[in-house]
């Protein structure tokens, strides 16, 4: 196919990982579908929010369904604004991802000992939020890119209806424009019309992970989380993602950032650093700050040669 990119793989050792995923996958569908309507945190809420910000997460403790006896957010408090760009920032397990899930209504948000809620969004209590609503306002772009067979117009525009404006040609290039991936599109024989393979079969991981990015950005979302949006890049397709997302923050002023990393350069790019250790909020400030203070855990996690910095 002339209109596609091309990349000859082994078709046995491509297909079996795929069957098992898929598999995987299935299972998980099948559990989700046998859960009872009345048993999910989901339906609890009605109010179709506007505006969702600020964040704040008010001493909130957290524990996941799966692991009741271990606290993985201990009395955490942070307020993330209105068309900010905020890096939380810590080493893996310190409770970094955790945080974006509570603000996706993945798991029930706690409430304190007298009722009242620890995670608000635009001043509601996130339990009394609609949450599909919710949902369409955050985008998130996860360290390992979703590619989907198909052209490159109908994966950035994937999941949203063909007839919604949002879905139309200028549209989708725009967000690819945001993205800083719209002249490699252009430079295709095909443009927005070449066919991809599952899995982004033939793009760079650079390349994939900026298609994301403008899938997200597609939606118009009020939050955007980027959740170790560069650490499964090498350092040229980390690096190039990191111009996209330092441009896209300089240029937008109606998206409020949130940047989930333990990469000193993605720091950088913010405004506001939260650092967590095992689940505990231990410093806040800007990155320059924390960056020199010696005997900070900030500067303990970049100068580190153990750590994780990348």
């Amino acid at each position: 196919m002339k209109n596609s990119i091309d990349l000859t793989v082994n078709a046995k050792s491509y297909t079996v990982p795929q069957i098992n995923t898929a598999r995987e996958i299935a299972a998980q569908l099948l559990r989700l579908a046998r859960l009872p309507r009345d048993a999910s945190h989901e339906h609890q809420g009605h109010l179709k929010a506007t505006s969702l910000t600020p964040i704040k997460l008010t001493a909130t403790n957290f524990r996941y369904p799966s692991r009741p006896k271990t606290l993985v957010l201990k009395n955490v408090s942070l307020s993330i604004y209105q068309n900010s760009c905020t890096a939380i920032v810590g080493r893996s397990g310190s409770g970094k991802s955790t945080i974006a899930s509570l603000l996706l209504a993945l798991y029930e948000a706690p409430l304190d000992r007298s009722g009242r809620p620890t995670v608000t969004l635009g001043g509601h209590g996130i339990l009394r939020l609609h949450v599909p609503t919710l949902r369409s306002q955050i985008a998130v772009v996860s360290q390992q890119p979703t590619i989907f067979p198909g052209t490159i117009h109908e994966n950035i525009c994937y999941g949203i209806s063909t007839h919604s404006r949002l879905a139309s040609s200028a549209h989708v290039q725009e967000a690819a424009q945001a993205a800083g991936i719209d002249d490699f599109i252009s430079s295709l024989p095909m443009g927005y019309s070449t066919v991809i393979g599952d899995g982004g079969v033939g793009l760079s991981g650079g390349q994939k992970q900026r298609l994301v990015i403008a899938r997200a950005l597609l939606r118009q979302p009020q939050i955007l989380i980027l959740d170790e949006a560069t650490s499964s890049l090498d350092p040229a397709g980390a690096r190039i993602v990191r111009e996209t997302i330092h441009r896209l923050v300089a240029s937008r002023n109606d998206l409020t950032v949130i940047i989930i990393t333990h990469s000193k350069d993605m720091m950088e790019i913010a405004d506001h650093v939260i650092v967590l250790d095992q689940g505990v909020v231990v410093e806040a400030g800007s990155y320059a700050t924390l960056s020199q203070r010696l005997d900070g855990k900030l500067y303990e996690l970049i100068h580190d040669p153990a750590g994780e910095s990348n």
